[in-house]
Order: structure tokens, then C-alpha cells, then sequence
């Protein structure tokens, strides 16, 4: 925060009104966590709190190398469940099956395990007669 503008001249120049907010915001958060003011520090139990936080996003936002696969088949099969991520493509002629319904030439199905730990179910397909492009990512 700045010591304030110093420009009179109506609310040119000056943003007071603007770090009053911030400060009684600031002040707010203060009272609401029970934080003890300018003259007490953080407790050890809540600066383990903050570190078990920390490290939780951290843990979060560090990057996995995910592996992907690619099979051609014109038979039947399942794709195991444990894969972030599997596409189902019918590139022949002919209707293919997936999960007990008509996949017709050209269509493609994708299913996608959104949430960070979530995985897609095993998939049961059927490419006799046509051919099935699978991709997966483990």
C-alpha cells in the first residue's frame, strides 16, 4: 500500500478508497481465522496447517508423463478399466459394437476421466466385420 496520493484535486490520483477496502477485507479475513493482530505470530499448529496445504497443491499440480497406446482389431475384446483416457473409433464399413450398442463407420466415442485420481471403467467392444481404432492413455 502506498502512503496515498497526494493530488487534491476532486478523486484524481487518489486511491484511498480502494486500500481502505482491502485493508478492512484484510482485517475481516484476520478476525475470521482468529489470527492474533500485528503483535502475535502464527502458532506452530497453524504453520503446520499451512505446510499440509501447501503440500497438497503441490502434490496436485505436479505433473504426470501419461503413456499412450494404439490397437487396430476387427475381433471382439475389452478394454481393461485403469486408463485415464480411451477412444474408440470404427474406421471400416461395417457397424462395430461398443458397450452392447451400434458404433456405425465413422463414429467415435471418447470416454475421459476428468477428476485427477479418477480412471474409466473397463469398455466391452465388438469389431468383427469392421475395424475399431482403440487409443488409450494410462
Amino acid at each position: 500500500m502506498s502512503v496515498g496520493n497526494l493530488k487534491t484535486e476532486g478523486t484524481k490520483g487518489t486511491n484511498y478508497s480502494w486500500q481502505l477496502s482491502v485493508l478492512q477485507l484484510l482485517d475481516q479475513i484476520l478476525v475470521a481465522s482468529g489470527g492474533a493482530g500485528p503483535t502475535g505470530g502464527a502458532t506452530e499448529a497453524t504453520q503446520l496447517l499451512v505446510k499440509t496445504a501447501v503440500e497438497s497443491i503441490q502434490t496436485l499440480l505436479t505433473t504426470t508423463a501419461r503413456v499412450p497406446s494404439m490397437v487396430r482389431t476387427s475381433t471382439d475384446g475389452v478394454v481393461a478399466a485403469g486408463a485415464r483416457s480411451v477412444s474408440i473409433f470404427n474406421a471400416g464399413t461395417s457397424n462395430g459394437e461398443l458397450l452392447g450398442a451400434v458404433l456405425k463407420p465413422g463414429e467415435m466415442m471418447t470416454f475421459d476421466a476428468a477428476a485427477q485420481d479418477d480412471t474409466v471403467n473397463e469398455i466391452t467392444y465388438d469389431g468383427t466385420g469392421t475395424e475399431l481404432v482403440i487409443t488409450k492413455l494410462v
